[in-house]
């Protein structure tokens, strides 16, 4: 029997625009609603829910929300001409040491979700970009977590055993597990930096918006140092 190419009939993006390199994908319609205002970003087209904003070569993009959206979009940056990521997203907390509206620095993510293994599941960032972004947080004097998250498709759903599987885990969000690996299999580099939104134990406690928002105000000359990095 004659093999069959698959994967030559599966549709595969075409996007209409051409990307620089590298980009900054926002997880959240609040953070990218606060950061093209705050950056005086105009709208350059989008794609599949998500939005494309710059200015020069200073690109954002997003929302994403959840793995399989985070998995479609990235196909799109990659057939984009995209190499490079910076994710920025949120987190619950599972530590009470954590601050609320602190920064994460995602080290391996486990996977809660349905889509990392459709693309072969692997846990980690660019292991060059993690380092980079680790270092230029240290720079620019930020304080920030490192460990491990784990990405579910169920935020309803996190409950004290559903945390007892994943012990490892310090932070829990809906995208990071399929964002490192899809970009793994796409040969894209991608590491992430995450804002402690809220707290999931040993009580709920959740951010306030304006608390968020100067979390993210710091973290703007990040950004634009990643959008100008050779």
């Amino acid at each position: 029997r004659p093999s069959v190419n698959f994967r030559a009939r599966i549709p595969q993006p075409k996007p209409k625009i051409s990307l620089p390199q590298r980009i900054i994908l926002v997880h959240t319609s609040p953070d990218l609603s606060f950061l093209k205002k705050k950056l005086g970003l105009s709208r350059k087209g989008g794609f599949f829910l998500a939005e494309l904003w710059a200015e020069g070569a200073f690109f954002l993009c997003g929302p994403v929300l959840g793995a399989p959206q985070a998995a479609i979009v990235l196909e799109y940056l990659a057939a984009s001409g995209v190499k490079e990521i910076l994710a920025l997203g949120w987190a619950g907390a599972l530590k009470e040491k954590f601050s609320l509206g602190g920064l994460f620095l995602p080290e391996k993510a486990l996977s809660a979700e349905g889509t990392s293994a459709h693309y072969g599941y692997y846990p980690y960032p660019d292991r060059d970009l993690f380092w980079w972004l680790y270092h230029e947080l240290v720079a620019q004097g930020l304080f920030f977590e490192v460990g491990t998250v784990v990405s579910t498709d169920a935020p309803y759903r996190e409950t004290e055993a559903f945390f007892r599987r994943f012990p490892e885990a310090v932070a829990v969000d809906m995208e990071t597990s399929a964002l490192f690996s899809v970009a793994r299999a796409l040969g894209l580099s991608l590491a992430s930096v995450l804002i402690f939104s809220d707290r999931l134990f040993p009580r709920y406690e959740r951010l306030k918006p304006q608390k968020m928002q100067e979390t993210l105000e710091t973290l703007i000359p990040v950004l634009r140092v990643f959008g100008q990095r050779s």
